[in-house]
């Protein structure tokens, strides 16, 4: 039953949406691993179904260890899947420019947006944490006033705020990870990483082992530490 499902997928026999719903409904893990498989329509398509996986996983949470363990392991093997179908040597590159791009495809809620008396703009702090900020009058307020908590511009900010909350998450899990298997990771993803404002004061703080040298990454180049 799962070569099957394999099988059509791999042929496109199987439609990505309807494959989603078909997922929600019955939480079939091996239709999970299949869908990752079904040919992609570009990197859009790549984001959603990264996103959809990574949804997936974090609602698994609200069942019993033994269940949220099993859809953890399915979920591994869909985003493997996943990577191999996207053209990616691990789960790990996959995870990297998945992470960048949903940053760079929702610039423009960094910017100021004035709506009446307020004005809101998604800001990333230091800690790489994403919070909401409203001014009034060139004033910064506490928080969202009750009556612009539906204005259609905050609730895009405030969904992306949820979505870079759960970036920060996987980022910093996903360093854990790369710790424990030695990792190994190329300038170019180092630079990436640090123009990631989420990604960015994770990896700063961090040290790497570069030959025998070992230093924090400035977003240019390696500082030794003996220096």
């Amino acid at each position: 039953t799962r070569a099957r499902k394999y099988a059509d997928a791999a042929l496109g026999r199987l439609d990505a949406a309807e494959t989603e719903a078909a997922i929600r409904d019955k939480r079939n893990k091996d239709l999970l691993m299949a869908y990752a498989i079904i040919p992609l329509k570009g990197e859009e398509d790549l984001i959603r179904r990264y996103l959809y996986l990574q949804q997936f996983l974090r609602e698994s949470r609200q069942f019993g260890a033994q269940r949220s363990a099993s859809e953890k392991k399915a979920v591994e093997t869909a985003l493997r899947n996943l990577a191999t179908n996207a053209g990616f040597s691990d789960t790990m590159r996959l995870t990297l420019r998945m992470e960048t791009k949903l940053v760079e495809d929702n610039r423009e809620l960094f910017e100021e947006k004035t709506v009446g008396e307020w004005t809101f703009c998604l800001v990333i702090d230091d800690r790489g944490m994403a919070e909401i900020h409203c001014r009034k009058d060139g004033k910064l307020l506490k928080s969202v006033p009750a009556k612009a908590k539906k204005e259609p511009c905050v609730l895009r900010r405030t969904d992306m705020k949820k979505q870079l909350t759960d970036q920060f998450r996987r980022t910093r899990r996903m360093f854990e990870q790369a710790m424990e298997d030695g990792a190994v990771f190329t300038l170019e993803e180092m630079v990436q990483l640090c123009r990631n404002p989420v990604a960015a004061p994770v990896v700063t703080k961090l040290v790497f082992r570069s030959g025998e040298a070992y230093g924090f990454f400035d977003g240019v180049a390696l500082t030794n530490l003996d220096a």
